[in-house]
């Protein structure tokens, strides 16, 4: 009788494991696994949050100065009535005459990897002058602050004068 009552406890204890604790203790390991993965993801987030701050920190030591520069580079709209003043400017400094300049329909992107956060105006624009002072021209657009993409010139014939025309193709950049 005793080993009877022994076998019912033992019975009882094994359906109340069954019934009540295993269930509870599979959603206790399912929470610890998700808790798990909350705390990498926090990791994770925190880390990032580390790096934005340490880029912003990065950000503000560069000089106002140095900034707007970066910004000339690849303004923000188009800004093409601006550009031929500067060709023109160009143009005067490098000893030959802007005869013509044309904007087609702005295009897409064209940088890479990052080419969705720019925007590219075709521009092709004929100047008159000597072999020197095209060469001159060229380093002078090098050197202008707004980003100009030469694809493609070509050469006219030279007359008496010693003076040729050139035309030129390429791309102006603008962001998003």
């Amino acid at each position: 009788m005793q080993a009877l009552i022994g076998l019912f406890l033992i019975g009882i204890a094994a359906a109340g494991w069954l019934f009540l604790v295993q269930p509870e203790w599979v959603l206790m390991r399912s929470l610890r696994q998700d808790v798990a993965g909350v705390r990498a993801l926090r990791d994770e987030i925190e880390g990032l949050i580390a790096k934005r701050d340490e880029l912003y920190q990065e950000y503000q030591a560069i000089p106002p100065k140095d900034v707007a520069r970066l910004m000339a580079v690849a303004p923000e709209d188009p800004k093409t009535l601006g550009m031929i003043v500067t060709l023109e400017s160009l143009a005067n400094q490098s000893g030959v005459t802007l005869k013509q300049v044309e904007f087609s329909s702005p295009g897409g992107g064209g940088m890479g990897a990052d080419a969705g956060a720019f925007r590219t105006i075709p521009v092709s624009f004929s100047i008159d002058g000597t072999y020197d002072g095209f060469l001159l021209f060229l380093k002078n657009i090098e050197r202008n602050a707004r980003l100009i993409d030469v694809t493609d010139f070509a050469f006219s014939e030279l007359n008496p004068s010693q003076r040729m025309g050139f035309s030129i193709r390429g791309k102006m950049f603008y962001r998003r």
